[in-house]
């Protein structure tokens, strides 16, 4: 098994319920693990571009929604769709500012994937 990952991308989206979260944006970190089954000598072809899990993570993250929980399943379908060979998935999305009074810390989701072959 082979595993490609992106580490603390970071994007600046309006993810949330709550009034303040939808006006104002706050900064979003994303790790995203995609594990595969590599056949030997297809090259790319047979690979998880990272370039493209990149692009597929900013265009959706920067697109802003609800709920993180969300917002995580909407990623693991979209590369699951885009790399259908995939054998599972972890990725972390963690809010760095919440607008929660009295806190100061992050908040995060966790969603982890497992496909069959």
């Amino acid at each position: 098994m082979t595993t490609v990952s992106i580490h603390d991308a970071t994007f600046t989206a309006c993810i949330g319920i709550y009034p303040e979260e939808k006006l104002v944006p706050n900064r979003i970190l994303c790790n995203l693990s995609v594990n595969y089954d590599q056949a030997v000598g297809e090259g790319i072809s047979g690979s998880v571009d990272y370039t493209i899990l990149f692009s597929m993570l900013k265009q959706r993250v920067e697109a802003g929604a609800g709920l993180l929980e969300d917002l995580a399943d909407d990623i693991a379908g979209n590369v699951k769709e885009q790399f259908p060979f995939i054998t599972g998935l972890t990725l972390h999305i963690r809010k760095v500012h919440p607008p929660i009074e009295g806190f100061s810390g992050s908040v995060s989701v966790t969603l982890t994937k497992i496909y069959d072959r």
